[in-house]
């Protein structure tokens, strides 16, 4: 039997991320950004163990179905990504551009912070 559960884009456009079981084979289509009033969900655990999935399907290269792929190696994925060489040519670029964006907004809020005497919190 097969179970699908959707971590994300459910009751919304963003952070398409759901997870497809067969058997034991755990499969992963997507594993997008939220954007615009969900964005605090980014950092939030995924609600399932990314060391588990074996697989991963990209279907196309926004953000919003790509986005959070680097925090699901870092929490262990080390599973199998299928897609098209397009779509791995774009994510490729829009993950290194997303995070070049993320690093510019970071200096910008610690400046924010050290002239109110907060950096602390930043770190």
């Amino acid at each position: 039997m097969a179970t699908v559960t959707s971590y994300g884009a459910a009751q919304m456009v963003t952070g398409s991320c759901h997870l497809l079981e067969i058997g034991n084979i755990r499969i992963l289509i997507d594993c997008g950004m939220f954007q615009e009033n969900a964005e605090h969900k980014n950092s939030e655990p995924f609600g399932f163990d990314a060391k588990k999935i074996d697989f991963l399907i990209l279907t196309h290269g926004h953000l919003d179905h790509i986005g959070r792929v680097p925090k699901l190696v870092k929490e262990g994925f080390n599973g199998v990504i299928v897609s098209t060489k397009a779509t791995i040519d774009i994510a490729s670029i829009m993950l290194l551009d997303a995070a070049k964006i993320q690093k510019e907004e970071y200096k910008t809020l610690l400046k924010r912070a050290k002239s109110r005497g907060e950096e602390a919190t930043m770190m």
